[in-house]
């Protein structure tokens, strides 16, 4: 082998070992969002078939009459939930209605907070970056 090529191998293998030995970012941790209030279903009572030989058949009509009324209070009560909720406290209806409806915008939340980790982490990185590169720089000056 030529002394050039042992030369040329040398120093891919200081810039592989460089690049591979670099220290991976810490991936950001999402914030769980809390599920949004689902509402639950309401069954309609079943009625009673009215038969011939009974006699109440005319209660039987009055069960159905205010049956309507709950389930259509129901209904609309979860929907005004979240916003009776709100109002009701006064110091907390800012940050709760804030954090339910900009669920999607506080995705951009996260980007904007600063990484975990020290400064000096960021700086020791660099350094040792530099003296790999500085350090390959000299063994290539000398095998020269």
């Amino acid at each position: 082998m030529n002394s050039s090529t042992i030369k040329l191998f040398l120093i891919l293998g200081l810039l592989a070992t460089s690049c591979v030995a670099q220290a991976p970012g810490a991936a950001p941790t999402p914030t769980p969002t809390p599920p949004a209030p689902t509402p639950a279903p309401t069954t309609p009572p079943r009625t009673p078939t009215p038969s011939p030989s009974h006699s109440p058949p005319a209660p039987a009509p009055a069960t159905p009459a205010p049956t309507p009324a709950p389930t259509t209070a129901p209904t609309p009560s979860p929907t005004s939930t979240p916003p009776s909720e709100a109002p009701t406290p006064g110091a907390t209806p800012p940050p709760s209605p804030s954090p339910s409806p900009s669920s999607p915008s506080s995705e951009p939340s996260p980007s904007d907070v600063s990484p975990s980790g020290t400064f000096a982490a960021g700086w020791i990185d660099r350094v040792v970056i530099a003296g790999t590169a500085l350090a390959g720089t000299f063994l290539a000056v000398t095998l020269a």
